[in-house]
């Protein structure tokens, strides 16, 4: 940070451009002067007791970021507060967490072709695109454990599907484990490990 000012010869105060870093600027390796910062007048007062009107940098008091609130959550949070869009099908709210490159993928899926495609997507469009093809109206978590380490989200459940048919709602239920991977508060993948082999139709449904 450079000083406000100096004394000139004249013994008056002569003023001087005042400069601040905010926490994200610094200088650059091998660099002698700061990044550019937005300009902002602020009021300095001499030791006569006038007031200069000087043009320095903004020092970004109680600035208000523009990511949504709970991108401010803990990684757990947000893969909770996202699960429950799944759950629901709330396209709109489930395209809030991706990240622009974000993936969906389920390896267990690339041989299973009498059950469903290869589940391997990029980008919120075609994640959307392919999780509306199964026809699901909602699904349920019930969970075994959840746990997170290193900005992943570990989710170990039995998940009841329900798929919206011709002849009505019908429930299936199966093993499977997703981990979402959260940076900057958004998910950047959806990875499942389902029990295809495992799924059964829900008595009742």
């Amino acid at each position: 940070m450079q000083g406000a000012g100096m004394y000139a010869s004249n013994g008056e105060y002569a003023s001087q451009p005042v400069r601040f870093l905010t926490n994200s600027q610094s200088l650059s390796p091998g660099s002698e002067k700061p990044e550019p910062c937005i300009p902002y007048s602020f009021p300095v007062r001499t030791l006569r007791g006038q007031t200069l009107q000087k043009t320095g940098l903004a020092l970004l008091v109680g600035l208000v970021a523009t990511t949504p609130a709970w991108a401010q959550d803990s990684a757990e949070q947000i893969a909770r507060a996202y699960i429950a869009a799944y759950e629901a099908q709330d396209f709109d709210a489930m395209r809030a967490f991706y990240a622009p490159d974000a993936r969906f993928i389920d390896p267990t899926s690339f041989e299973m072709d009498d059950v469903t495609p290869d589940i391997d997507w990029t980008g919120a469009d075609e994640i959307l695109a392919g999780i509306s093809s199964w026809g699901v109206a909602s699904g349920v978590y019930n969970f075994d454990r959840v746990y997170e380490a290193s900005g992943r989200v570990v989710f170990d459940a039995e998940m009841d599907v329900v798929y919206a048919t011709p002849e009505g709602e019908v429930t299936y239920r199966y093993p499977i484990i997703t981990i979402l991977t959260i940076e900057d508060g958004q998910v950047v993948e959806h990875r499942d490990y389902t029990g295809f082999n495992e799924m059964y139709r829900v008595e009742g449904n």
